[in-house]
């Protein structure tokens, strides 16, 4: 039976990438239909059965192969196309040889020589049918994962978004890789409502807010963390000059100006910006300032709900009255923004993400206070493209200085 061997699919790749072909980013037929064209294997259906088995990860070396005992290469795991596990090509390979009857000694009479023939060669036809079973449906399922992750990548890719004011019909905002709650947060703004954005750390809060103001065409302003009222309403210095702020310019340009970590502020800071937003003024140290609601948008960001902190965060609790001049609006993890920024970086850091995502998924199904936020997987694309070895990224973005036990639980992700 003819079978691809290692040097084979070795000279095959080869030959791909000396004309410019990716072979990790193709299909199993169009592996085997290269190979062919460029005279590189036999053109019989036996070779692209084989051939196609090895694009499934299941490789045979230059002998003949026990079917039930196949090995599995891998390719550098960020550069790996969506590939069948090695349990799923386990099952498959057991399925398609269960389906294959294997003759039994009893069926024949063992003292006949003639009939000792027949079993042995009723046995090796079993045997070459069953290969044939398993490298057909391996071709079969490869085809499958392989449709299934194109068609999965096109729904979950961040496609670009056009914007058009109603009072601006000529002038259109166009965002690239729109947060999904970037229609929503627009027209909680439109509708002149101050917004509350919670969410866990790097969920992408600070983007969205700077994607509203481009969507609203105006400008955008940020203040984080506030440990002193006069980070938020400005100073005269010792002059007699004013010092302005964010703050103070979104409030005299208007803007959309966003008051981030609003949970792990001062009070007293927390207590002016409040006053701002119920009062629609502020008194700055150069004087009162008349704030244009329809010009002039706010926005806070924090990792708890105002309630306190918790086993991730330590944060303040903030009062009733600042609660109440927000609307909330819950901020997770956008995976399909993570991915497209991701492989906007690295373009084969796909498998990386798939690794951080599921990391991530690992440890909150297990309820442990550890962050892996989507800057995990844009700033992991970054090292990889430079080179940085897998093991050694996963080291620095993911496990970091955390305990064994910890890890075994992150680690599940490479066995997803």
């Amino acid at each position: 039976m003819a079978k691809l061997t290692m040097s084979q699919t070795k000279t095959i790749r080869e030959h791909m990438q000396a004309n410019g072909v990716d072979p990790f980013s193709i299909s199993p037929k169009e592996f085997i239909d290269y190979a062919k064209k460029h005279g590189l294997i036999d053109g019989d259906k036996k070779a692209k059965r084989a051939a196609a088995t090895t694009a499934a990860k299941t490789t045979v070396d230059d002998t003949a192969v026990d079917e039930d005992a196949p090995t599995v290469e891998q390719e550098p795991e960020h550069m790996m196309p969506p590939a069948l596990s090695t349990q799923q090509i386990q099952d498959i390979m057991d399925k398609a040889t269960g389906d294959v009857p294997m003759p039994k000694p009893q069926d024949f009479d063992m003292t006949d020589p003639e009939q000792v023939d027949q079993y042995k060669d009723a046995l090796q036809q079993a045997k070459q049918q069953q290969q044939e079973a398993v490298q057909e449906a391996l071709l079969d399922a490869m085809q499958k994962v392989q449709t299934a992750a194109q068609e999965a990548a096109q729904q979950q890719e961040a496609t670009a978004i056009e914007f058009v004011l109603p009072e601006l019909p000529e002038q259109r905002a166009v965002i690239e890789k729109p947060h999904a709650k970037l229609q929503e947060l627009v027209t909680f703004l439109r509708a002149g409502v101050n917004v509350y954005m919670h969410g866990p750390a790097g969920s992408g809060k600070t983007t969205l807010a700077k994607q509203a103001a481009e969507v609203l065409q105006t400008n955008f302003y940020f203040t984080g963390k506030l440990s002193e009222e006069y980070g938020l309403t400005g100073y005269n210095n010792a002059n007699g000059d004013y010092v302005k702020t964010a703050f103070y310019e979104a409030c005299v340009n208007g803007g959309v100006f966003l008051k981030d970590e609003l949970d792990a502020s001062d009070d007293k800071a927390v207590t002016k910006f409040n006053a701002a937003l119920a009062n629609k003024f502020m008194d700055f140290p150069c004087g009162r300032v008349d704030i244009d609601p329809t010009k002039t948008f706010f926005v806070a960001a924090g990792n708890t709900g105002g309630q306190g902190g918790n086993k991730l965060y330590l944060r303040n609790q903030l009062d009733g009255a600042t609660l109440d001049r927000f609307a909330f609006m819950e901020i997770e993890y956008d995976e399909t923004l993570e991915r497209s920024l991701a492989l906007n970086v690295y373009e084969d850091a796909g498998n990386w993400v798939d690794f951080v995502q599921r990391a991530r998924a690992n440890v909150e199904k297990a309820g442990l206070a550890v962050i892996i936020s989507p800057r995990a997987s844009i700033d992991g694309a970054k090292l990889l493209k430079a080179g940085v070895p897998m093991e050694r990224v996963k080291e620095a973005m993911v496990y970091k200085a955390l305990p064994e036990d910890t890890r075994a639980v992150i680690n599940r992700a490479n066995r997803a």
